[in-house]
Formats: structure tokens, sequence, C-alpha cells
């Protein structure tokens, strides 16, 4: 997708005018450009990330009037017609919060986390949109159990036998526990990382969360997984502690986080993006040395 041909889609199908653009990201899901300083255009290039996007956009008012820390909040959409499709919205400013960031100030970014997660999570399900996702815990389990399938039909035949046979361990460990799939669904980001949480690098707050695209209503525990995996176990759990959850939380989003390479290697597949699998499989080879 040429930057140029996406703004005369801007300008074809929305009131806004281009006069200057950056391109911020040419990815496998969406190409993103920076238009006139102010605004991010996010361009789809799959049907499915169009649906991310309609559920964004009709998830994303309703968590601007619940969370305090900044959302994107569409101005510009449209889904309609064919490929790519895209949503408009004001920049956030901000830069991604990385754990080199975190200095004298992780514990004040790991209250603001908490609190975030507190309000994310207190959103009535009933407010999210029927876009969102809903999964009880017995559903929760089902999907585990396809991606437990899809770990040893198509991931364990490209890992070490010691890997594969760790890995396998691992999940079949946390399907059998029922204790991992009784809680009430909650509202969740699902991919809540150093890419998608935004600080100031000068007064070291957050300014916002971006990226919703796989949120949906399942596991609270699923939310601390990128803080572990990205700003690891202390600050995990200095925002856990500050949001009151309970210690078992912990011990699922450390999973979640041994599992990430599972997830990377299935999108590589899903795609065709070689690199993608390479790097989730290294990453598993490292998991389960």
């Amino acid at each position: 997708m040429e930057p140029d041909a996406l703004v005369s889609l801007v300008h074809l199908h929305t009131p806004f005018r281009v006069r200057s653009h950056r391109l911020l990201l040419d990815g496998w899901d969406n190409v993103v450009l920076l238009a006139n300083g102010s605004h991010v255009f996010r361009f789809t290039r799959r049907p499915d990330v169009t649906g991310q996007l309609r559920k964004e956009a009709q998830l994303l008012p309703v968590l601007l009037r619940r969370l305090t820390l900044r959302v994107p909040v569409p101005e510009y959409t449209w889904t309609s017609g064919p490929l790519p499709h895209f949503m408009g919205y004001r920049l956030i400013p901000g830069e991604q919060l990385r754990a080199s960031h975190l200095g004298d100030s992780g514990s004040r970014v790991a209250s603001s986390l908490a609190l975030f997660l507190t309000q994310l999570q207190g959103v009535p399900l009933g407010e999210a949109g029927d876009l969102v996702p809903r999964h009880t815990g017995s559903d929760w389990r089902c999907l585990y159990l396809v991606l437990r399938e899809e770990a040893q039909r198509l991931i364990a035949p490209r890992l070490s036998s010691a890997a594969a046979s760790d890995l396998l361990w691992d999940l079949d460990a946390y399907l059998e526990d029922p204790a991992n799939f009784r809680f009430g669904p909650r509202l969740i980001h699902r991919d809540l990382s150093s890419d998608h949480i935004l600080h100031d690098s000068a007064t070291g707050s957050l300014t916002g969360v971006i990226d919703w695209g796989d949120a949906c209503a399942g596991d609270p525990a699923f939310d601390l997984t990128g803080l572990l995996s990205d700003y690891g176990t202390s600050f995990a759990e200095a925002v856990a502690a500050a949001k009151g959850d309970p210690p078992e939380y912990l011990g699922r989003a450390a999973f979640y986080a041994r599992i990430v390479g599972v997830h990377q290697v299935l999108h590589g597949l899903d795609v065709g993006d070689g690199a993608h699998v390479g790097a989730g499989l290294r990453r598993l080879e490292t998991v389960y040395a």
C-alpha cells in the first residue's frame, strides 16, 4: 500500500485533508500514517483486522468515559467496500514505555497502571458493545484446548524434542487445573505491553494506552502478562499488589508469558511471515530449554 494512495482514500471518504504525512508502520496487519503531525490513520491489510478495527471503533468511546488514561478516540472510520479500511484519531502524545524508562518513577507508574486496570476491569460488559468477545472460564479453557492442539500439530514438530515435550506438558498442566478457569470475565486489553503503553519522557507520567484490537472479556490475570515479560517480576508484582489481585493472578500471567512464542509462531504461519515464525520458535526454545 503506497502512502499517497492511502491519503487519497482519506480524502475520498472523510472531510479530513492531509497536508503532510509520514509512514509510522508498514506491518503485516496495518499500515499506519501520521497526518499533519496531529492525526494517526491505521489502514487494515486483512478482513480480520478490519473486524478488530470495527470493535475498537465501538469500544473506544466507552473507554474514553471510563478511563483516566487516554485512549485513541476515533474521529474518522471507513469499513465498507474493498480493503484497505481505516480509522483516524488524534495522536496521543508520548513515547513507548520501555523498562529502561522506569528508573525512579517505577512505583508511580505501577500505581498508575493498577488504577488503569482497575478502571478497565470495572467497565460493565453491557457497555462494551456487541463486538467485544466474551469468554467465561469454560469458554476460555476451550480457547486453550484449541491452542494446545495447534501447538502439538504445528509447533512441536519444529522444536527440539525436549522443548516440545516441556511446552506440551506446560499447556496440559494449565488445562488440567480447574482453578485456572474460576474467574468472572472482565474487560481486558489482551496485549498490554511496552509497545502499547505511552509515557511522557520528561515527567515519567503515563499518557495513554493504544492498540485495542485484541480486547475482550476474559481472564483478568491476562493483562499482567506483558508487564511481567517487558518490565520484570518485581514491577508486575507491584502492579498486582496495588490493584489488590489475588496471588494466583501472577502465576497464570507467568504461564501466559511463557507461551507468547506459541502465538508468535501461529500468527507467522497464518500471515506467511517466516521471520515471525523463527522468532517465536527461538523464544520457545529459550523458555523451555
